[in-house]
């Protein structure tokens, strides 16, 4: 019987990607790169969103904001965006802490089972509540913040202005697809949750131990999460990192016209 090839994934993929590969849960990922980014996005786009898109990249560059912000009064909206990134890095990170100034839910990382159980009797839903609540506490936080950096580009130069439109037209046109991708993975969680559990030993003491079913499924459970945040990130990062390359720019135009 010939063996089904081992999933690929670019190197560059994102670490979520590479890990749902590793685990087996997704196929090959257009390794050959024979599918241009363009014709993969267009079946991820709606009409009506990508002749929205169309007319923000088509568009003139928009007028300057009445109020161009200082290098200075930048910085500071940088290093305040840059804050908050770190807080909720730190929080949304952290599913065993509540609260942290962000928009989180009271539901907590499933108790390991206490006492002498079979591992049929160990459930997966709550692991499900549990992985859902903390997507709804990303897609919150992240798009506030998102939306905050944005903002933020309004008083830089051109390009760094059109940035922002391109950003919330892009947002508004992937936001359907990227939230069925993303909720796809509690399933694979699932899937993943009932291979380890029939391997698990009769001790149910043994369980979270280093090596043990449960211990292992709630470390791959963490690890998936933060790469889920990492890649719900990276419009964000990307987003600052314009802010900042701008700011840099804006200064020196104000040096040369000095």
């Amino acid at each position: 019987m010939r063996q089904q090839p081992l999933p690929r994934t670019r190197l560059n993929a994102p670490r979520l990607v590479r890990m749902l590969a590793a685990q087996g849960e997704i196929g090959a990922i257009d390794a050959d790169g024979k599918t241009s980014f363009a014709e993969r996005v267009s079946h991820w786009i709606a009409l009506t969103d990508a002749i929205a898109l169309g007319r923000v990249l088509g568009m003139p560059a928009r007028p300057a904001s009445s109020r161009t912000q200082a290098p200075a009064e930048a910085s500071a909206v940088l290093a305040s965006l840059q804050a908050q990134l770190a807080r909720l890095q730190a929080t949304l990170a952290s599913p065993e802490a509540c609260g942290g100034g962000s928009r989180r839910s009271q539901v907590r990382m499933p108790a390991p089972p206490s006492g002498t159980v079979g591992a049929a009797s160990v459930d997966f839903a709550p692991y499900r509540h549990f992985y859902l609540a903390q997507q709804r506490d990303m897609e919150a936080n992240v798009n506030l913040l998102r939306a905050a950096a944005r903002d933020a580009l309004d008083g830089l130069p051109d390009a760094a202005r059109s940035l922002r439109e391109i950003d919330g037209a892009l947002q508004a046109a992937l936001a359907e697809r990227e939230r069925a991708l993303l909720a796809g993975i509690p399933h694979l969680l699932e899937r993943r949750f009932e291979a380890l559990r029939r391997s698990a030993a009769d001790d149910a003491t043994a369980w979270m131990l280093p090596g043990g079913w449960l211990a292992t499924f709630r470390a791959e459970l963490l690890a998936l999460l933060e790469a889920e945040l990492e890649l719900r990130l990276q419009p964000v990062t990307g987003l600052m990192e314009t802010l900042e390359h701008g700011i840099s720019l804006h200064a020196k135009d104000i040096g040369h016209a000095q």
